[in-house]
């Protein structure tokens, strides 16, 4: 795949497991 795409689907995918993480950071404290 072209660098430039592969960093776009980085980007979005780490947005995506971020909000993701949050959550479940909180579930487990809880």
């Amino acid at each position: 795949i072209r660098p430039l795409v592969y960093r776009i689907a980085y980007c979005v995918s780490r947005e995506e497991n971020r909000s993701q993480n949050s959550e479940a950071r909180s579930q487990n404290l809880g």
